[in-house]
């Protein structure tokens, strides 16, 4: 996780990131080489349109495929297991 709030530190803070969390295997410690990572972000303000290049921007950072969310969505997700597992799962990797 270290590594990851590393590599992605200066794009969050040029992409309005607040906070960054992991969740899914990469929080668990149980990710394989290659394994997708999973990260919500918090903004300071809408980012826009940018949000929907931000998963192909951080997978090109991390050299490995990124699933991203906002926690807003998942905070109002309808499916209350997904989004319990969602947040219990959910690690702070970077608060700027």
């Amino acid at each position: 996780l270290e590594a990851i709030a590393n590599l992605l530190a200066d794009y969050c803070r040029q992409a309005g990131i607040t906070r960054l969390e992991a969740f899914g295997s990469t929080a668990r410690g149980e990710a394989k080489r290659g394994s997708d990572v999973d990260l919500l972000a918090t903004f300071a303000g809408n980012p826009g349109l940018r949000f929907f290049t931000m998963e192909e921007d951080m997978a090109a950072i991390l050299g490995v495929p990124v699933h991203l969310l906002t926690r807003d969505s998942v905070e109002q997700m309808s499916n209350p297991y997904r989004r319990e597992s969602i947040l219990t799962d959910a690690k702070v990797i970077y608060h700027g």
